[in-house]
């Protein structure tokens, strides 16, 4: 089972995959992002793996040459911290969570490769995936062995209930 959330920016992507992951007795490996907040404006965005190592994603003062919008990437942490907790993921076939394929991560061919690995990997997945139509996005959302859903303030509750309930016909244990 390999299910991917898209939806707009800040529709609660993030949000609403940790609460499914915590509605499970499962040990889920991988990452998640979370934004850097200045006086109340996000200035970038960290990585935090399901282990609880960090690191910087994107940050609007970076000095890498990597942009996207207004942060540049980090490609030193978005590989040493996020590439090797999917890596560590699909070493010992524990359940993962990918959040998020976006544009920041997949300037890193690294990236690139090891979700193409897990998406091809008998592995239970969840993650999200940016809207943006672009080639790489696009082959993804194609894949007949993934479930893209679109996440919404009105189908919040009937997704997740549909979301636990595949889990729990793929062998995920619920809380």
């Amino acid at each position: 089972m390999k299910i991917l959330i898209t939806g707009k920016p800040g529709i609660g992507k993030t949000t609403f995959i940790r609460e499914i992951i915590s509605a499970t007795q499962v040990e889920w490996s991988g990452f998640y992002t979370r934004h850097i907040l200045e006086n109340n404006k996000r200035i970038g965005f960290r990585i935090i793996t399901m282990e609880g190592k960090t690191g910087i994603l994107a940050h609007v003062k970076y000095p890498g040459k990597n942009k996207v919008g207004k942060y540049k990437v980090n490609i030193n942490d978005l590989e040493s911290v996020a590439v090797r907790s999917v890596e560590n993921a699909i070493m010992e076939k524990k359940p993962l969570v990918i959040d998020e394929i976006g544009k920041m991560e997949i300037v890193s061919d690294k990236f690139r490769r090891i979700v193409q690995i897990a998406l091809n990997s008998n592995l239970s997945l969840i993650g999200s995936i940016a809207m943006a139509k672009e080639a790489y996005f696009n082959n993804i959302r194609k894949r007949g062995d993934v479930m893209v859903v679109e996440l919404t303030d009105d189908n919040r509750r009937i997704l997740r209930t549909m979301i636990l309930d595949l889990m729990k016909k793929d062998g995920i244990l619920l809380v």
